[in-house]
């Protein structure tokens, strides 16, 4: 949190007072990387600037174990890219840092392990290569939405079958080759079988099946 009334360098003279492990030449650091002039009241900050502020004073106070809320909200690309290799370097350092973020690229740039929540709940967790291995997404565009799956979501290989008018997107968690080829056999006129992104796993995750059976995709198409 920042007092609007304090500057940025009496903020890290009140960090280097309440921590004993606090770096204040590391935060002063940060924030030169950051273009922050430790001069200005936080008044005067823009939301990305206030944002730099906290993460520099944040790093600096040494913690084995930091948590962190949306800690690039508002900055801009290459000030996002940054606290993310902040956050990569801390970790390689031994410490922990936990960050929760509606950025899943970041997410996936910058954690080993992951835990998605859904309205409260925690739905899936794991490693990102736990979760993704053995998994594709088979990819099929029909010439029209009159069309049956012949059977392929029942394939006990297939884990969710999903359809928007003339594209379905099969997540399998094998034999992706040969549920490509039953696409093909179905009438799909192309086909494509892609790897699965960390997109991919937070949709499966939190959304509703959109056609899981044949019959689901009739009644679409009807």
């Amino acid at each position: 949190m920042l007092y609007d009334w304090m500057t940025v360098e009496e903020h890290v003279e009140m960090s280097r007072r309440a921590y004993a492990k606090f770096d204040p030449a590391r935060a002063f650091e940060l924030l030169a990387a950051f273009n922050i002039d430790r001069k200005r009241r936080a008044r005067a900050l823009s939301k990305g600037m206030r944002t730099a502020v906290m993460v520099a004073i944040a790093f600096a106070r040494n913690a084995e174990i930091l948590i962190l809320d949306e800690p690039t909200s508002g900055l801009d690309p290459v000030n996002q890219r940054h606290v993310l290799s902040l956050m990569i370097n801390e970790a390689a350092k031994g410490n922990s840092v936990i960050f929760s973020s509606h950025q899943i690229g970041q997410v996936e740039r910058a954690a080993e392990h992951i835990a998605v929540m859904d309205r409260g709940r925690l739905v899936l967790q794991g490693t990102v290569d736990e979760l993704k291995a053995d998994r594709k997404i088979v990819e099929g565009i029909f010439p029209d939405v009159s069309f049956t799956l012949d059977g392929i979501a029942r394939d006990l290989r297939v884990a969710r079958t999903d359809r928007t008018e003339r594209i379905v997107r099969v997540l399998v968690t094998g034999g992706a080759e040969e549920i490509a080829s039953d696409l093909t056999g179905a009438g799909a006129m192309a086909v494509r079988v892609l790897d699965l992104n960390l997109e991919d796993i937070f949709l499966y995750a939190v959304s509703p099946a959109t056609a899981t059976t044949d019959i689901v995709a009739k009644e679409s198409s009807s």
